[in-house]
């Protein structure tokens, strides 16, 4: 659901009962696009979760469950209960900010429990502030936790490129521009000049963390030297 630009991404996957692994053909062909994931007696999802066949649970980004709805009792096919959850959906992926502070409240209460911390703090020490802590998706209890990025050397058409790769909070709450130079006074993120590579890549590790990678193009690697830089413009 991201062309609704809701602020957190919203991804689905579907999980088979441990019992019917036999079936898992039916689902997993070359038309479907749904990630599918085989429950075991050892993780019992359904168990732990107490579903039941055709429940829909819904997850926030620190992997909470806050909405439970079933396919069989509520069956898609009829147009109501189908813009239902989807406007469940997309509600829930607007992240709400209730002090206006530029924390969303899922992350404040994610981390802490409730909204009393500033953008300005920094609780673990470590000198990251909390919003550079939320854009980045890094802890802000664990001081060894930091903002994550790092650069790599690639040879586009055989030509020396710089990437970066960096964590982020998954979805649209934070916005970044990355951007290339070749003397750290003109910047461009022209996609002639500097790409993204792949797709957002979700980490699933109950931080709403993902993970972005990017590239000099080989136009901008044949130049004598190039710089990256990654600017969060929002909040």
């Amino acid at each position: 659901m991201n062309a609704a630009n809701t602020g957190l991404r919203v991804e689905i996957l579907g999980i088979n009962m441990a019992s019917q692994a036999e079936y898992n053909q039916l689902v997993v062909d070359s038309h479907n696009v749904l990630p599918w994931l085989q429950d075991t007696s050892e993780q019992d999802v359904w168990g732990k979760w107490r579903i039941i066949q055709r429940d829909v649970v819904v997850l926030d980004s620190f992997n909470r469950p806050v909405l439970k709805d079933n396919l069989t009792q509520h069956d898609l096919g009829q147009v109501q209960n189908y813009n239902a959850l989807k406007n469940a959906l997309l509600q829930l992926a607007v992240p709400a900010d209730t002090d206006k502070d530029g924390l969303p409240d899922d992350w404040e209460y994610g981390w802490f429990g409730n909204l009393a911390v500033t953008p300005t703090g920094d609780e673990d020490g470590d000198g990251a502030d909390n919003l550079t802590e939320f854009t980045f998706s890094s802890s802000p209890k664990s001081p060894a936790s930091l903002p994550f990025i790092d650069g790599y050397l690639a040879r586009p058409a055989g030509k020396p490129a710089l990437g970066v790769i960096f964590r982020r909070f998954a979805g649209n709450a934070a916005q970044f521009v990355v951007e290339t130079s070749p003397d750290l006074i003109n910047w461009t993120n022209r996609t002639s000049e500097i790409f993204r590579v792949g797709t957002v890549r979700n980490l699933y590790d109950g931080t709403g963390a993902a993970e972005v990678r990017y590239q000099q193009t080989s136009t901008a690697g044949a130049k004598p030297a190039g710089f990256i830089r990654v600017r969060v413009v929002s909040p």
